[in-house]
């Protein structure tokens, strides 16, 4: 399939996505008010294999017994990406430290498969949090993934040795420990309302699970 097909489609399944989902107040009982995009429907993973930064095999199966949050970029990425991985820090020490819920598993899923090997990955995500995990795999899996999440990957052709970047959404995905997708975080990202409303959306759905 072409790439911008690609990235159109995944542009409007974002869309989509975000029209289905409406926020009400925090109240007992009721949707939290968020900055998120929380689901009315847990969205399901497509199966598949990638690699973690450890070499290691890795599904969506991993995903279940904790709650995630899922950033696609890559190392290459002269700003954004590291800049939303130093957020991801600061989110994952704020939730933390506040003691309410448990703080969310954070996983870098490369969208430039060619260089963002195991090792390097290795290097680079450990570098912001020795916690996080970092994922590549084949340009199909990587872009599969990508899609499901309403993500949209846009990677080049180019020859060898040729310097690029790739184009690619911004969106934070977030995982439930059953392993579905419930809400989605759009940029611009603000640490302090991304940790405030994981919480809420986590209480929220651990309360009505």
């Amino acid at each position: 399939m072409h790439r911008s097909l690609i990235l159109l489609i995944a542009l409007v399944f974002a869309a989509a996505g975000a029209f289905v989902a409406h926020l009400i107040t925090d109240r007992p009982g009721q949707k939290p008010e968020t900055e998120a995009v929380l689901l009315d429907q847990p969205r399901l993973i497509p199966d598949m294999i990638l690699l973690d930064h450890y070499g290691t095999a890795w599904s969506p199966g991993r995903l279940q017994g904790q709650w995630s949050l899922i950033f696609y970029g890559f190392t290459h990425c002269p700003d954004i990406c590291p800049e939303t991985m130093v957020q991801m820090n600061q989110v994952h020490r704020l939730v933390e430290e506040s003691g309410q819920v448990m703080p969310p598993s954070v996983i870098f899923v490369s969208v430039d498969p060619a260089r963002d090997t195991p090792e390097r990955l290795a290097q680079y995500v450990p570098y912001f949090n020795r916690n996080f995990l970092g994922l590549t795999g084949s340009e199909d899996a990587v872009v599969e993934l990508a899609l499901s999440m309403g993500v949209p990957v846009a990677i080049p052709e180019v020859e060898p040795g040729e310097d690029y970047e790739v184009d690619h959404g911004a969106s934070l995905t977030l995982v439930d420990p059953d392993g579905h997708i419930r809400a989605f975080f759009t940029p611009p990202h603000r640490v302090e309302s991304i940790a405030r409303d994981y919480e809420a959306i986590v209480r929220y759905l651990n309360s009505h699970h």
